[in-house]
């Protein structure tokens, strides 16, 4: 029904599109601040995988929609979504100290390579 109000669609467009951009910003340099310079395309190329995968569930949700509502579709990925939000926070926060450490290794590389 966007032909109805396209005013509102490209304001929809607009926040969402900002939505991708704030998000995609932020976790590729969540991938640069934890990756180490041998793994850093690897991860990035997993960041990508998984960021375009994301980018195809709208249509993946039209595919299942002879099958299943809408309504229940979104409701057991927002039930998935808050699975791994767990399953990523608990190991955050058991990995904060060694987090700490690699942060401190890492400052003293620097400053055993003159650079600091």
């Amino acid at each position: 029904m966007w032909w109805v109000l396209p005013g509102l669609a490209l304001f929809a467009a607009l926040v969402l599109g900002a939505g991708y951009g704030f998000c995609v910003t932020f976790c590729l340099t969540v991938v640069g601040r934890i990756a180490p310079p041998s793994t850093l395309a690897r991860l990035t190329a997993v960041f990508w995988s998984m960021a375009y995968l994301g980018f195809c569930t709208p249509f993946a949700v039209s595919l299942l929609e002879p099958f299943v509502t809408a309504p229940v579709v979104l409701a057991v990925m927002a039930g998935l979504a808050l699975l791994t939000c767990a399953a990523v926070s608990a190991r955050d926060q058991a990995d904060r100290d060694g987090q700490e450490r690699r942060s401190a290794d890492r400052i003293q590389r620097l400053r055993d390579a003159g650079v600091l």
